[in-house]
């Protein structure tokens, strides 16, 4: 897995290159800022790291954003993301200050967290004026479309629905592996030496 993802790189994804940008941990604030400015979902899964100049440049795209390899946010960082207009992964979230969960809480679209961040984004939500709070989509929501779904409700529902297969087909590999690695026990045990 390559380190940072850089501007040289975004633009070779966003030509229709061959670039994963699953496989990168970090970003640089102008492969961000690229990135930010193009439609379409982004899924920046292993990312482990996010400077808050580049969180700045993401908060900014519309549309779907796939972050779930990060495991902590600072405050700017959530500031930043909590300004973000579409659907937004962050599940490997592990800590999150008061602060981050309260910029967390005024995000307008599908927010996907784990139950620990969701919690701390639900009280934080709920000690926010609620001024702050109307005008968008609960902070944690399913994959449900709305009777009037208009196109960018499409495209984020397409956009958690190719996440959820990415994650099951992970899930099937792995279990490739363990049936091909019990029949070759089994093949060596009682084929080759009975």
């Amino acid at each position: 897995m390559s380190e940072i993802l850089t501007l040289e790189i975004a633009q070779k994804f966003l030509k229709g290159g061959r670039v994963s940008l699953g496989d990168y941990t970090s970003i640089d604030e102008a492969a961000a800022q690229a990135l930010a400015q193009q439609e379409g979902p982004f899924y920046l899964r292993n990312l482990t790291s996010l400077s808050d100049a580049a969180a700045q440049a993401l908060g900014k795209h519309e549309g779907t954003l796939g972050l779930n390899g990060l495991t902590s946010l600072s405050d700017a960082a959530a500031q930043a993301l909590g300004k973000h207009k579409g659907t937004l992964y962050l599940r490997g979230l592990t800590s999150l200050s008061d602060a981050a969960a309260q910029a967390l809480g005024k995000h307008e679209g599908y927010l996907y967290l784990n139950d620990k961040a969701e919690e701390a984004v639900k009280l934080a939500r709920k000690r926010l004026p609620q001024t702050a709070r109307s005008g968008g989509a609960p902070a944690v929501a399913g994959t449900q479309l709305k009777d009037s779904a208009t196109k960018p409700d499409v495209v984020e529902l397409l956009g958690a629905i190719i996440t959820k297969q990415e994650e099951q087909l992970e899930a099937l590999r792995k279990i490739r592996w363990a049936i091909l690695g019990v029949g070759l026990v089994f093949f060596l045990r009682f084929v080759i030496n009975p």
